[in-house]
């Protein structure tokens, strides 16, 4: 059962960033959807921990590891989009000066 929940996670995690960057693709940085998305992302990550520890518990060292890895990679695409969602609030207001 935990190689199920952690595959399901594992593609709904992909799902939920790659609606992620085709919103912010239309320049879109805040609202309710994104944070709904970002919240069960969040919460789809806890979930992983929580099966990482159980593989620790039961004495699988190396799912463990092959599990932080994954999550560890996985945080920096995180960085990287809310990178981009930042530079999208930066540039709101040139955007706007210049259609002005």
């Amino acid at each position: 059962w935990a190689d199920m929940i952690e595959a399901v996670a594992w593609v709904l995690i992909i799902l939920i960033i790659e609606v992620i960057i085709r919103i912010q693709d239309k320049n879109i940085s805040a609202g309710k959807v994104l944070v709904v998305l970002l919240r069960l992302k969040t919460l789809l990550f806890i979930v992983l921990w929580t099966v990482a520890l159980y593989w620790g518990f039961r004495g699988h060292y190396l799912f463990v590891w092959d599990e932080f890895m994954w999550i560890s990679g996985f945080y920096v695409i995180d960085m990287n989009l809310t990178k981009w969602r930042e530079e999208i609030d930066n540039d709101k207001p040139q955007e706007m000066l210049q259609r002005v």
